[in-house]
């Protein structure tokens, strides 16, 4: 497909005489005639460091029966609302540090009506493959596969100079996995993820 753009040139009598007047064959221009102007444009930033701006409010699984989990491991989808699956970090500190963003199983799933009841084993599985993140000028924060326990683990990482910008993981697929269980009671359990944004890790060396 192609598009034309018409150019029209208007000439007037005498114009030319006027111009050729103005610079006559030969004639010679100063150097002065041309000075250069300096541009200057300052950016500050209120932010001075990256925020954690959403993170999924609710995973929630369907009925489970506790004879399923009693034979052996099983793994589990979660659902979520609409747009409740994604990930937001929001980087205007205009420092370029970068930022590493990590999630724990903060409380173990338990059910509140039963002391000794928790899930201490159960984790959360995230799959590269089922996260599509996306960001304006910034296509360097790639995702990893990531099993969220009740130790920290790594979900996202910005290195120097990357990740600025708004940043947004969209998790189509969160697994919840749970070894064989014995001791099981009907009822909810419920635990909470706890996801913390902060600096890149630094390597240790000599």
């Amino acid at each position: 497909m192609t598009k034309r753009t018409n150019i029209k040139l208007n000439l007037l009598a005498g114009a030319l005489a006027v111009v050729v007047g103005l610079a006559p064959a030969g004639a010679a221009f100063a150097d002065d005639t041309t000075k250069p102007t300096t541009g200057t444009v300052i950016f500050d930033s209120a932010s001075k460091q990256a925020v954690l701006t959403q993170v999924p409010s609710t995973l929630a699984a369907d009925s489970n029966d506790i004879n399923s989990l009693a034979s052996g491991d099983k793994t589990i989808n979660l659902t979520y609302a609409d747009k409740d699956n994604q990930i937001i970090i929001t980087d205007f500190s205009g420092t370029g540090a970068g930022w590493n963003l990590t999630a724990n199983i903060e409380t173990p799933f338990a059910n509140a009506n039963h002391v000794n009841s928790a899930l201490e084993d159960a984790t959360i599985s995230i799959n590269k493959g089922d996260s599509t993140i996306s960001n304006v000028t910034d296509s360097s924060v790639q995702a990893t596969d990531a099993t969220i326990s009740t130790t920290k683990s790594n979900i996202l990482t910005a290195n120097a100079n990357e990740g600025m910008g708004v940043t947004t993981d969209s998790i189509a697929k969160f697994t919840l996995n749970i070894p064989a269980h014995n001791r099981l009671y009907t009822g909810t359990y419920t635990a909470s993820i706890t996801w913390t944004l902060g600096a890149v890790p630094t390597t240790g060396g000599n």
